[in-house]
């Protein structure tokens, strides 16, 4: 099963959350060289890093 981009991006931002991670010393930028998309992607796919967590939680 092949995931989708945010589904991707998901589950690398939820994995840097469960090493540790505080969600709010988080940065986009981050999330995109964790997920290892550009951050224009990013920004096509979510508003900001709350709407990446929203579409996070939507999933769980």
């Amino acid at each position: 099963m092949t995931l989708s981009t945010q589904e991707r991006v998901w589950n690398e931002t939820l994995k840097m959350l469960l090493s540790g991670r505080d969600f709010d010393q988080l940065n986009v930028q981050d999330i995109c060289n964790q997920s290892q998309i550009h951050r224009s992607t990013f920004y096509r796919l979510f508003d900001d890093k709350y709407s990446l967590f929203e579409y996070g939680i939507d999933t769980l």
